[in-house]
């Protein structure tokens, strides 16, 4: 972890655990949040960016989503599904 990000447990309505749905270019994907954090972007302003695990045909992959309300807005981002255990 580089000295310029700290772990959160929720962004916006999102939390660790979540099943997820979001839009790219690649299309519509589905993946499962495993971590966030708070960063700085180049413009060095601080931004929450969430890491999802989602599986592709061959392997699982990872990416980070910035996590500003106006980006999960326009990605069409969705919560499908959120274990009991884990609220």
């Amino acid at each position: 972890m580089d000295t310029n990000s700290y772990n959160v447990d929720k962004v916006g309505g999102v939390k660790i655990g979540d099943r997820v749905r979001w839009t790219s270019a690649a299309g519509t994907l589905r993946g499962e949040v495993v971590d966030m954090r708070l960063g700085l972007t180049a413009a060095n302003t601080i931004v929450p960016w969430i890491m999802i695990q989602y599986m592709d045909m061959y392997a699982y992959k990872r990416v980070e989503i910035c996590g500003t309300e106006d980006n999960l807005k326009m990605m069409k981002f969705r919560v499908n599904f959120r274990d009991k255990v884990a609220a």
